[in-house]
């Protein structure tokens, strides 16, 4: 059975993730603005650190992939 706390919990929650998900939409639309020639491009700054950028087409070899020494 779901309490009044629990739900209220769930929903704050929620809230807080719409608001941090309303940031990081605001954030990429003004970063957009600025960088409308390059639009649908990732930029290295988008990536984690340590990411590299393959050339189109290329395909991220992955350990299961290499041959086995």
């Amino acid at each position: 059975m779901n309490t009044g706390m629990e739900q209220r919990s769930v929903e704050g929650t929620e809230q807080k993730t719409k608001e941090w998900n309303m940031k990081l939409v605001g954030l990429r639309i003004v970063r957009n603005e600025a960088d409308k020639d390059r639009e649908g491009t990732l930029l290295q700054e988008d990536l984690p650190p340590n990411t590299r950028v393959l050339p189109k087409g290329e395909m991220p070899v992955t350990q299961k992939e290499e041959p086995e020494r």
